[in-house]
C-alpha cells in the first residue's frame, strides 16, 4: 500500500469497502429472498425446540466463522462491519421464522395471525426494544420463544459483537505489549 496524505483513502481500502458493502447486500437479499420465497409452511410443523436449537447453533456457526474470516482479512475493521450487518440480519430472519412456525401451527399463538411479513416485523420490534403492542405474544410457548429472543438480544448479540470486535483487533494493544486497551487511542 502506498502512502497517502491524511485522510485520503488507499485504492485498497475502497475496494474492500465496496466489496464488504455488496457482500452485505448479497447475504441479506439472500436471507430475505429465501424467507419470503421457500416453501416455510411445511417446515411449520416440526417443533419449536427443534427450530429453536437449530437456530441457536446455526447463528453460532455462523459468529465462528465470521470471527476466522476477521482474523484473516486485511482490513479488519471492515470484515468486522460486514459480520455484525450479515449476523443481524441472519439472527433477524432466524426469529422471524420461529414466529411465523408459531403462528402457521397455532394461530393463537400471538395476537393476531402472522404473514411472514408480520412476523419480520414482530422480530424488529422486539430486538429494537420498540414493543408498539399491535402484535404480542400469547400463548404461553411464544411468549417462552419471545422471551429467549429478547434474553438473546441482550447477552448473545452482546457476546457476539464482543467476539466479532475482538476479533477485528480494534482498540487492542500493540503486539508484546503490555499496554490496555483504550477507548479513544492517545493523540
Amino acid at each position: 500500500m502506498s502512502t497517502l496524505p491524511s485522510g485520503q483513502r488507499s485504492p485498497e481500502r475502497r475496494r474492500a469497502v465496496s466489496l464488504a458493502a455488496a457482500r452485505v447486500l448479497l447475504v441479506t437479499g439472500g436471507l430475505m429472498t429465501v424467507y419470503l420465497a421457500a416453501p416455510l409452511d411445511r417446515l411449520a410443523e416440526w417443533p419449536i425446540g427443534v427450530w429453536m436449537f437449530v437456530g441457536i447453533v446455526t447463528l453460532a456457526v455462523a459468529i465462528g466463522w465470521q470471527v476466522q474470516q476477521i482474523s484473516n482479512a486485511p482490513y479488519r475493521g471492515i470484515r468486522a462491519i460486514e459480520a455484525l450487518a450479515s449476523t443481524v440480519s441472519l439472527y433477524l430472519i432466524l426469529f422471524s421464522m420461529m414466529a411465523y412456525f408459531m403462528s402457521a401451527s397455532d394461530p393463537a399463538s400471538f395476537s393476531e395471525p402472522l404473514s411472514r411479513i408480520d412476523a419480520l416485523y414482530f422480530t424488529v420490534t422486539v430486538l429494537a426494544t420498540v414493543g408498539f403492542g399491535d402484535i404480542s405474544a400469547t400463548s404461553q410457548i411464544a411468549r417462552l420463544v419471545v422471551t429467549a429472543q429478547m434474553i438473546l438480544n441482550v447477552v448473545g448479540l452482546g457476546v457476539g459483537i464482543r467476539l466479532i470486535i475482538r476479533a477485528s483487533g480494534v482498540n487492542a494493544p500493540p503486539p508484546g505489549s503490555a499496554a490496555m486497551p483504550t477507548a479513544i487511542p492517545p493523540q
